[in-house]
């Protein structure tokens, strides 16, 4: 039976992290209607709205993609926003959260819809820069690992209800539906939010130290948050930090610039992969092999990505980070090259095998690995740790924009050769991943996974913090003098 604690901290993950559950939902929401809603199929007038809205494959991607321009904006505002406190800031998410989903729900032209989905973007990309790190700072050490693939789940469970609604909904007025569930999900996300804990790290910083202890002992018992309180005041935390400067700023990306570099890496591997590919375009891009079989694909895909996630939140702990994203890579890769050659010798279920698969794989690694290890490279850093989750789903999200843009014409041009291109990236991602990509399962902070064996350390900035084993959710820094910043 769980404890008290254990159910007030699945409360609050569940309710913050229905933010990164609206982020899979806006994913898949555009794939299985799209020939019903872009009028490219016969449709009965609907009454006052009309029953589409008329777009070509170019105004279709354009609005499919532009999410990931909205997810940039989103990410950027999230570090200022964030100082108002985490919980809200998801709290302000409900205005886009709602007014996006909206637009399109009642989307008359191509520029309304567009507009729409550019707005939802921001709520999108703006949670997806707030969750890992709201919930990092309300979970138990001991809970880090399944905790930390929570975003990741809830965003396949997003990708998979829409998916699943789509097989009944891809019709008109049925499109309209699909397409305003955001808003209700954010409004549910608002409510629940009011009985949910803010970030006991986000009262300490602020000056609100009774508070923050009150908070922690929610989650941890008496001792555990004194230790936790007494770390941060042996760190020089235990006063208001004045807003740091630009300058300030620049000069600690550049302190912490091989983070940022693995940060953009990950990033860049999770999307360059061609995931969203399937995600976005797997109904129009298997129609013409499967037939009507291409719809429920794109469900069973989503089925595999959530079990495949969930497997991967169970054993996190045991096995790690870099070995599961590796395994990913290769087996993304070649499915990849399953793929082409499935849909150019049109063999619909070497194909259809090669689809699941890829997606599997994307399940056990490159899918929910890169947002928690964006967090963990920078743990205990005073100034980038609330930057750089932002830079990271902003580096993700540009890679999302020009994979959703381009892939469209290239399909049209290329046909299933258009695979190629996955597997030469999934190469180059594999190599970088295996030589510049740390391990960060099971270290209590940036400090250590910086650490080489030897005791040296490869970022210089690092040196300031050092892990504390009776700490949860806690940075101790301290100063040390064995530092070496070369690879």
């Amino acid at each position: 039976m769980l404890s008290k604690a254990s159910l007030y901290i699945s409360y609050n993950a569940f309710a913050i992290a229905l933010g990164s559950f609206q982020f899979g939902l806006h994913l898949g929401e555009m794939n299985s209607p799209e020939n019903v809603v872009s009028c490219r199929t016969e449709s009965p007038i609907s009454g006052i709205l009309p029953s589409c809205v008329s777009m070509t494959t170019s105004s279709y991607a354009f609005a499919t993609a532009i999410f990931a321009i909205g997810g940039l904006l989103g990410a950027l505002m999230g570090p200022c926003l964030v100082r108002m406190g985490r919980k809200t800031t998801l709290l302000f998410n409900t205005i886009p959260g709602i007014l996006g989903p909206l637009l399109m729900a009642l989307a008359i032209n191509p520029g309304m819809l567009t507009t729409g989905r550019l707005i939802s973007g921001v709520q999108s990309g703006l949670a997806m820069a707030i969750v890992p790190q709201y919930l990092s700072e309300i979970t138990p050490k001991k809970w880090t690992g399944p905790v930390g693939l929570v975003p990741q789940l809830s965003c396949v469970l997003g990708i998979l209800f829409t998916q699943a609604l789509a097989l009944g909904l891809s019709n008109v007025p049925g499109w309209r539906i699909i397409f305003s569930l955001g808003g209700f999900i954010q409004l549910t996300q608002s409510i629940l939010l009011i009985w949910a804990i803010e970030s006991p790290l986000y009262y300490y910083e602020t000056g609100s130290k009774k508070k923050a202890e009150q908070t922690l002992k929610v989650f941890l018992d008496h001792q555990e948050a004194s230790s936790v309180i007494d770390a941060w005041d042996a760190s020089g935390n235990n006063s208001i930090k004045p807003r740091p400067s630009l300058e300030d700023i620049w000069h600690a990306v550049y302190d912490w610039r091989k983070a940022f570099a693995v940060i953009s890496l990950l990033m860049l591997g999770q999307q360059l992969c061609g995931i969203n590919v399937v995600i976005f375009y797997s109904t129009t891009t298997l129609n013409g092999l499967l037939g009507s079989f291409s719809k429920y694909l794109s469900v069973i895909i989503s089925i595999v990505n959530l079990f495949a996630t969930l497997l991967m939140a169970l054993f996190s702990n045991r096995i790690g980070r870099k070995i599961p994203l590796l395994h990913s890579v290769f087996g993304m890769t070649a499915c990849s090259a399953l793929m082409c050659f499935g849909i150019v010798k049109g063999i619909g279920a070497l194909t259809a095998i090669a689809a699941v698969a890829f997606v599997a794989s994307f399940g056990v690694g490159l899918g929910p690995m890169p947002f928690p290890m964006a967090v963990e490279v920078v743990n205990g850093a005073a100034v980038v740790g609330n930057i750089a989750p932002s830079f990271g789903v902003a580096v993700n999200l540009l890679a999302t924009f020009v994979i959703a843009y381009i892939f469209p014409p290239l399909r049209e041009k290329l046909g299933g050769y258009v695979f190629i291109i996955f597997v030469v990236i999934g190469v180059m991602i594999f190599v970088l991943f295996a030589l510049f990509v740390p391990e960060t399962s099971k270290k209590q902070n940036a400090g250590e996974i910086w650490t080489r064996s030897d005791g040296t350390l490869m970022i210089t900035a690092a040196a300031n913090i050092v892990s504390g084993d009776k700490n949860d959710n806690c940075h101790i820094e301290k100063k040390s003098t064995n530092t070496s910043e070369s690879a």
